[in-house]
């Protein structure tokens, strides 16, 4: 398959991917290989990581997907069936459906499992589960497992709570910050160390990513890594914004601008963008209106804000508490908490009760971000070891 980006096209980093197919590939020819891919599994020059690698005479012989599916159609949450890959026949395993971790059935046929999936930077992200998942099981059928390495896309400043234990869930299964500033590679390093897991485990890092670059900063072609995330400016927000999934404001979902707007058909959206926009700096609150298609309040007239970052430095976790405070005092009533069989949506979200108990309690969070970034120095200090880049 030909490359696909525009001849101009000079990207200053070179993928794991990129770096696999040059240097490593050789070796596992004649292997059956597993590859775990979505619609964001490209060469730098924006081949399908399955093609590319069949190009090169390797032999694919499954596919195993995350949330959302192979091609990134399915809504966050659905669930996605196992299938057969219609232009190459070969079975895809999907790892959100029947089950979230490799079957040993499913790796029968797999000598080695490769992961090439992109990383969002935020904690929440189901792909960090789905890989340690599948790390575990490879380990327990005694077959290799490769990470081929990609950009954290918001770079790597570090903010937010390592999550308790006792919240760790499927949007929350290592102990890092809610902005965590890792690459999918040293993520992999940091669960096998955190879970004492038991296996062959291989980074392919990148060429010329340093952890200061932003994804603007690599030259590489964005793909969109989840339906919701259609744009880098989308990423930005979602570390903080994806706190809202745990309310009843939409978070935007079924609108342009997910996680870029929110809002609910009981917020006065003139009245919070000006009492926002009057105890804040470095951000402009904009009054929106929107009828979300799916999701929270789907056909339902919703007003709210949308989000302007002004200042690159802007602590997006803080920010969306400070939203969340703001929502609160102005409709005391009207906010609301989800919760399921297990308990508040927002405490897996944020990694402890003390976000829901503070703005309950009309509290102050200074203490509480004085307590963060303890844990910060601390988890500056654990991950170093696991540090692949400058």
């Amino acid at each position: 398959m030909r490359d696909l980006a525009p001849r101009n096209y000079r990207p200053k980093v070179a993928l794991g991917v990129d770096v696999f197919l040059e240097e490593e590939a050789e070796k596992w020819k004649g292997k059956k290989i597993g590859l775990m891919i979505n619609q964001a599994s490209v060469t730098t020059t924006l081949v399908p990581t399955l093609w590319a690698f069949l190009e090169e005479g390797l032999n694919i012989t499954a596919i195993f997907t995350p949330e959302h599916g192979l091609f990134g159609e399915a809504q966050a949450g659905e669930k996605v069936a196992s299938s057969i890959d219609e232009a190459t026949f070969i079975p895809v395993f999907s790892l959100y459906g029947e089950t979230r971790k490799p079957t040993l059935e499913m790796l029968e046929n797999v000598d080695v499992l490769i992961c090439d999936l992109p990383e969002i930077g935020a904690r929440y992200s189901t792909y960090i589960a789905t890989m340690i998942l599948a790390m575990q099981s490879t380990g327990e059928k005694g077959i290799p497992f490769i990470v081929l390495d990609r950009p954290n896309p918001i770079g790597g400043k570090r903010e937010g709570n390592i999550i308790e234990e006792k919240l760790r869930s499927f949007v929350g299964m290592l102990p890092i910050p809610n902005r965590h500033g890792l690459t999918p590679g040293e993520l992999a390093l940091y669960a096998r160390e955190v879970y004492s897991l038991d296996l062959d485990l291989t980074v392919i890092p990148m060429k010329g990513w340093k952890r200061k670059m932003f994804y603007d900063d690599t030259g590489l072609i964005w793909i969109n890594p989840s339906p919701n995330l259609p744009h880098l400016e989308n990423v930005w927000h979602y570390p903080g914004a994806c706190l809202l999934e745990g309310t009843n404001i939409s978070e935007g979902r079924g609108t342009t601008k997910p996680f870029k707007i929110l809002g609910a058909p009981w917020i006065r959206g003139y009245e919070l963008a000006m009492e926002l926009n009057a105890n804040s700096e470095g951000v402009f609150f904009r009054e929106v209106r929107f009828v979300p298609t799916f999701s929270k309040y789907r056909g339902e007239l919703c007003q709210g804000v949308e989000v302007h970052i002004l200042d690159p430095k802007m602590e997006v976790i803080t920010l969306h508490l400070f939203i969340l405070q703001m929502i609160k005092a102005l409709y005391p009533d009207k906010l609301k908490w989800l919760k399921r069989e297990e308990g508040y949506v927002i405490d897996f979200l944020a990694g402890t009760d003390e976000v829901r108990k503070t703005i309950d309690g009309f509290g102050s969070f200074s203490e509480i971000l004085n307590d963060w970034l303890e844990e910060l120095e601390g988890f500056e200090e654990a991950i170093q070891p696991y540090l692949l880049y400058e």
